[in-house]
């Protein structure tokens, strides 16, 4: 009898079959609620952290797969948008990483003149950097109110250029990337009769990937500007007699 009324006080586990207490909540064989609501509950919330684990880990590896991919095709690139001597310079980095812009070591092969123009600007990946003109030079464009030369001959702009290696503030040799927007404007309004010559300027500059030095040549024009002021028509014929005197 006794045997009979613990009978009719234990029921089966939905789950395992097992006996359990009739008023039970947990299996205590299975471990599992005998509201399945409960454990569907229990289930997705046992689904979700296994996603989250599963999400945090697969992004985790295609980081590491992506920068593992980075470093094996590592770029670094430097665009120059436009150079010059007189006015700002702007730099592109088009690259995957940071780079230090350290020097431009400009050249002008026909007569020899070369100088050294430093940077020292960090640009990010994707950003622009602009190289202003020196202080110097910005107060002697004021002052001279320098003109291209329109009206200079082939001859005399090649006396001009063997005239001074260095810069003389009234007459000045700007170095302009042949393919920037000014160098273009300078054509497209002066024509054909636009007096040039080659110039060079070599980009050394700082790669954040194992700090390697790189270098970027940027051909450019060199490009006569003469000085409208006035007590520099006087300095200009001198010049000019003077690099006769020495090519005799």
């Amino acid at each position: 009898m006794e045997e009979k009324r613990c009978a009719n006080h234990l029921v089966k586990c939905f789950a395992c079959k097992s006996d359990i207490e009739r008023n039970a909540t947990i299996c205590p064989h299975c471990q599992s609620y005998q509201q399945k609501w409960k454990n569907n509950l229990r289930f997705a919330a046992v689904a979700a952290g296994l996603l989250a684990i599963l999400s945090s880990a697969g992004t985790y590896i295609w980081g590491e797969v992506n920068d593992w991919h980075r470093q094996q095709n590592w770029i670094d690139k430097v665009e120059v948008i436009d150079f010059s001597r007189l006015n700002d310079s702007t730099f592109l980095n088009s690259g995957y990483g940071e780079i230090y812009l350290s020097y431009v070591h400009l050249e002008f092969p026909e007569n020899g003149w070369e100088t050294t123009i430093p940077i020292n600007i960090s640009i990010r990946p994707g950003e622009f950097a602009v190289l202003p003109a020196a202080s110097d030079v910005t107060k002697k464009i004021e002052k001279h109110k320098y003109q291209v030369g329109t009206s200079v001959s082939d001859a005399l702009f090649h006396s001009y250029l063997h005239a001074t290696s260095l810069w003389d503030d009234c007459l000045f040799f700007d170095a302009r990337l042949e393919s920037g927007p000014v160098f273009h404007q300078f054509k497209k309004s002066i024509g054909s009769s636009f007096p040039t010559c080659a110039s060079t300027a070599t980009l050394h500059y700082r790669s954040s990937f194992k700090g390697d030095w790189k270098s970027l040549t940027i051909p450019l024009k060199g490009i006569p500007h003469l000085s409208a002021h006035a007590d520099c028509s006087d300095r200009l014929e001198w010049l000019l007699r003077s690099n006769s005197a020495e090519s005799n």
